[in-house]
């Protein structure tokens, strides 16, 4: 029982281990703060006597201390204060280091099952045929409409645009299918120039609200954006256009092998 238990403990340490770190960062660093301000009057009371202690032979001038006597006299009061310290920047670091080998971690398996999903939906698309795949396409939008009917209807005067829902965010917006396909190419441009671009350029070029992990995926050369569209029902008998991505954005896309 005391093993699984200490098991338990050190494998729940190792999966928490930025949290803790940086929890203790926290206190030690609240800690440093009162050790230092504890110390002060000590290290007054320690120069007021060294000052009285001076010669009184000596010109007042002359009784001044100078920065390195005031440090000797005073270092012992604020060691505590300064092994916190050190000790705080040693958490923050280990839980920087420890987070960026996490991340790294997460990101060479999520590159490992999108290749594995690129294999198996282009083995799906040779087995069934590019008609079959996108009537399996079809049939995933609409069941991703149903499943998130629109909390306010987007409302599309003669404009030429259409609803639209996004179904990597599960979000509606208007647009028409030009456009869309314009952003699309405009990303597949950048990344061509620059070798990889953000999924929150993708909604920028939409006019669409960034969301908040659009910084951390997106696309790069060897990972290109690919569009799949489908033209679904919702509830309400409103013609959406869905749209989906034939390969999601890669947590790892700034990096290209």
């Amino acid at each position: 029982m005391s093993s699984s238990w200490v098991k338990a403990a050190v494998q729940f340490s190792k999966d928490n281990a930025p949290t803790i770190l940086s929890s203790i960062a926290v206190g030690g660093l609240i800690g440093t703060v009162v050790l230092a301000v504890r110390a002060t009057p000590r290290a007054l009371e320690k120069l007021a006597e060294i000052e009285m202690e001076a010669d009184d032979e000596k010109p007042a001038a002359d009784n001044s201390l100078s920065a390195v006597e005031i440090i000797q006299a005073t270092w012992k009061f604020y060691l505590p204060a300064a092994l916190t310290g050190a000790a705080t920047i040693a958490c923050i670091i280990g839980a920087n280091q420890i987070g960026l080998r996490q991340k790294a971690a997460v990101a060479g398996a999520y590159a490992m099952l999108d290749s594995a999903f690129r294999e198996y939906r282009n083995k799906v698309a040779e087995v069934v045929g590019e008609k079959k795949d996108q009537q399996i396409l079809d049939k995933i939008a609409a069941d991703r409409v149903a499943a998130n009917p629109p909390k306010n209807p987007v409302v599309v005067i003669g404009t030429g645009e259409v609803m639209c829902f996004d179904m990597l965010t599960g979000r509606y917006f208007k647009s028409s299918h030009e456009d869309v396909r314009r952003a699309e190419n405009e990303l597949n441009r950048e990344v061509l120039q620059q070798g990889h671009c953000d999924q929150n350029k993708f909604y920028e070029l939409l006019g669409v609200d960034p969301v908040d992990i659009g910084n951390d995926v997106g696309w790069n050369i060897d990972h290109p954006m690919e569009l799949v569209f489908s033209s679904v029902l919702n509830d309400c008998g409103i013609p959406c256009l869905a749209i989906g991505y034939r390969f999601p954005p890669r947590a790892d896309y700034s990096k290209i092998y």
